[in-house]
């Protein structure tokens, strides 16, 4: 028997991943117990230096007499720019001593897939002096990563420049209560709806060659339970269990 790969398959891949930011933010009491806050940001994050080593052909897998640098030829990504503007708000008011409402937003445009706009809406009930409810609700995104966008000539997967963000919306409801000055415990439940999630689709069955697609919907519900204790100023212990049942809608 002849041992096509001696050493095995031997790949070694390497890019340079550097963002760089800057973020105004703005604080602002309209009054007494409202805060509203302003902000501006702007990410740069480049793909550079992209380096492929191995000892078999990229796209064939043939065997090769010894390690080789495909980085000019066949490298598995490319360099790759995102620049993002973004800009939100957010209003925090103390309707009352005991009860409390936010309201926020924000925008998010990329150069590479356009923008994306995230509400948020919660409000706090302290019915109680040791107790409080929670109500929550929320818009999310998360935007295509470039190994998702740009992976290439590799046999086994491939990336997908068209990818639209995974967008998201979460539901919670949560109960906190606090025993005395160093106990307190909450318990919360969600609910979330997940659409355009990003997953590996199979495109050919053959050669089980895999790609980066919006090709699911999903919805994760649990509960999550937490009890925190307090010991001196910054020092605590806490405990935490989280329940999630989550559902392919496809």
């Amino acid at each position: 028997m002849i041992n096509t790969y001696p050493d095995g398959l031997v790949a070694n891949g390497k890019v340079n991943l550097k963002t760089i930011g800057m973020e105004i933010p703005f604080d602002c009491e309209l009054f007494d117990g409202n805060v509203l806050t302003l902000g501006l940001e702007y990410r740069l994050t480049n793909q550079t230096n992209i380096h492929s080593l191995a000892n078999f052909d990229p796209i064939t897998l043939e065997p090769l007499p010894s390690i080789q640098d495909f980085s000019d030829t066949l490298s598995f990504a490319k360099d790759a720019t995102r620049r993002t503007w973004s800009g939100y708000l957010q209003d925090i008011w103390d309707i009352t001593d005991t009860l409390n409402l936010t309201l926020g937003i924000r925008h998010d445009q990329y150069n590479d897939f356009g923008g994306d706009t995230s509400p948020r809406v919660g409000l706090t009930w302290a019915f109680l002096k040791e107790a409080s409810l929670k109500l929550l609700y929320g818009e999310a995104f998360r935007a295509p990563s470039f190994l998702e966008m740009f992976t290439t000539n590799q046999p086994a997967i491939q990336g997908n420049e068209d990818l639209d963000p995974e967008r998201i919306k979460t539901y919670e409801i949560g109960l906190s209560y606090k025993f005395n000055k160093y106990v307190t415990s909450s318990i919360n439940y969600f609910y979330n709806d997940i659409k355009d999630l990003i997953v590996l689709h199979i495109v050919d069955p053959i050669s089980q060659t895999s790609r980066y697609d919006n090709f699911g919907n999903a919805h994760v519900q649990g509960i999550e339970m937490e009890t925190k204790v307090d010991f001196v100023k910054d020092n605590y212990i806490f405990m935490n269990y989280t329940f999630q049942n989550p559902e392919d809608k496809n």
